[in-house]
């Protein structure tokens, strides 16, 4: 199963691969005050669900959220900091 995976500390999106096995989806660009910003979306590939246990060790907590409307896939967040 695909997975969007992102890291918690990434809240400013800096786009930094979140993890060894995340692939790179697409990447946006937005303008917003003479600034670009960019959005990428990165996934991983989860086959089973000692896989999914095998990526939580790796990387700790480990949060999975159900798909969102407007996304292709569910998501697992790398929970690596605080956020409320």
């Amino acid at each position: 199963m695909k997975f969007i995976v992102y890291r918690t500390s990434d809240y400013k999106g800096t786009n930094i691969q979140p993890c060894d096995e995340a692939v790179l989806e697409n990447k946006e660009e937005e303008l917003r005050e003479n600034e670009i910003y960019f959005w990428a979306t990165w996934t991983v590939e989860i086959e089973s669900i000692e896989a999914l246990c095998e990526f939580c060790n790796k990387y700790g907590d480990v949060i999975i959220h159900p798909k969102e409307d407007d996304e292709e896939f569910p998501s697992l967040e790398i929970y690596d900091g605080y956020r409320e």
